[in-house]
């Protein structure tokens, strides 16, 4: 769906902008229409943070998009004979104009200026060639936005787990690539999503929300409050559950020789939440990863049904 998003919405969505380029107004309006068509496909609340859209699909900001097509415009035009007329008009715009005209080519200086790169009228005396122009500005763009994203993080609480290395290479989150494309594999996935964006309701994070009408306790033992760690690791009301689908976690994980039990429970839940950064660091094959993550699929989910008919039960 996030395929099918970049491929025919996008590009009718962001249509002629390199050209006309949008309003601050009309920027926020477009961004915001992203921001909530994709966590709609990602079956993610409203509330969640916008950066993990950004990090969870590996889409840039619109400004980010726009920028991307506006440069690649204007290389077009440096790249035309200098008797053309869109070249003679970008010579004259850019020597003429000031930095607070609403000239599209001034507006282009300060797109160039902002990602480090030369100065505009350099590359009209040095046209760089259109291939290696775009991988060179798609490359620039995405590490500029990937930086500034990835600062953000930590003012969010709930994302500690969530891993960015996609998001400067313009690629979907890894989660989403391991081969697990049953429908009942996919119909758990937002579950997870939700504990691994932060955005999933627990008595901890409910209590931010209302302060002192809710106690942090968890409502299915009331020993501890109820965190993300308690939740999927130590709650003794999920005990049954928990341990029967964590003790063929734990043979899968133990073959792979990764020794479950013996780890924090940070790194239980890394592993539990998205397995990706050890696939990568272990060098796992695809098949190890895939059984695993179906399994931790398969006991998010089923930890939040248990917990959601005791509580509405």
């Amino acid at each position: 769906m996030v395929h099918l998003y970049k491929i025919y919405v996008s590009p009718v969505l962001l249509y002629g902008l390199e050209l006309i380029l949008p309003t601050t107004s009309s920027l926020a309006l477009i961004e915001n229409f992203q921001k909530k068509l994709l966590k709609q496909i990602l079956s993610l609340p409203t509330c969640v943070a916008d950066i993990t859209i950004n990090i969870l699909t590996g889409i840039l900001p619109v400004e980010a998009q726009i920028h991307i097509r506006a440069l690649g415009l204007f290389n077009n035009i440096c790249n035309q004979h200098e008797e053309s007329m869109e070249k003679s008009l970008a010579r004259r715009q850019l020597t003429v104009k000031n930095n607070q005209s609403a000239s599209w080519f001034v507006a282009i200086k300060h797109m160039l200026r902002k990602y480090n790169l030369q100065e505009a009228i350099w590359y009209m005396d040095h046209p760089v060639k259109k291939s290696l122009w775009t991988s060179n500005i798609k490359r620039t763009v995405h590490n500029y936005w990937s930086k500034s994203i990835v600062q953000l993080l930590p003012l969010y609480k709930g994302l500690d787990h969530l891993t960015t290395g996609n998001l400067d290479k313009g690629k979907i989150h890894p989660l989403f690539r391991i081969n697990c494309h049953s429908a009942i594999d996919t119909a758990r996935l937002p579950v997870k999503l939700k504990l691994l964006t932060g955005s999933y309701i627990l008595q901890s994070k409910r209590i931010k929300m209302y302060k002192d009408e809710t106690d942090p306790k968890c409502l299915l033992c009331s020993k501890d409050d109820e965190t993300v760690t308690h939740f999927i690791l130590h709650c003794i009301q999920l005990r049954n559950i928990r341990n029967k689908i964590l003790l063929e976690t734990v043979d899968v994980l133990n073959s792979l020789g990764i020794k479950f039990n013996e780890l924090l429970d940070s790194e239980k839940l890394q592993i539990i939440l998205d397995i990706t950064p050890l696939a990568t660091s272990r060098k796992l094959s695809p098949a190890s990863v895939a059984k695993v993550e179906r399994l931790t699929r398969r006991l998010i989910y089923q930890l939040h049904i248990a917990r959601y008919k005791i509580v509405c039960g």
